[in-house]
């Protein structure tokens, strides 16, 4: 009987653990698609979480750019990413991501 309500339990644990991550993050009415390696830049800007973007920024180093502020240049120039099919600075303003956007601007 122990040996049944150990791995129960396990797998209760683990669901509980996925469906709470899944509940937080991007807000409702936004699906992410497209090249999904660059889609935690659209959900900093949706959750106006500027740590996330500057993490996100940290970990495009050496497959975008050389250091953070070229890639952080490429990513809101005219022809870089786009969220919802605007350009990162004006897809935080439209979005009210007052961090974010205070950020983007400040480094362009």
């Amino acid at each position: 009987m122990k040996y049944l309500i150990v791995p129960v339990l396990t797998l209760a644990a683990f669901t509980a653990t996925a469906e709470a991550g899944s509940k937080s993050g991007v807000s409702e009415g936004y699906k992410l698609v497209g090249d999904m390696q660059f889609s935690s830049f659209c959900r900093a800007v949706l959750n106006d979480d500027l740590m996330l973007l500057k993490h996100s920024v940290a970990r495009k180093v050496g497959s975008v750019a050389s250091s953070r502020k070229d890639v952080l240049r490429k990513l809101i120039s005219e022809d870089g990413m786009t969220c919802g099919g605007t350009g990162l600075v004006e897809f935080a303003k439209q979005r009210d991501a007052t961090e974010v956007h205070a950020y983007l601007v400040q480094q362009s």
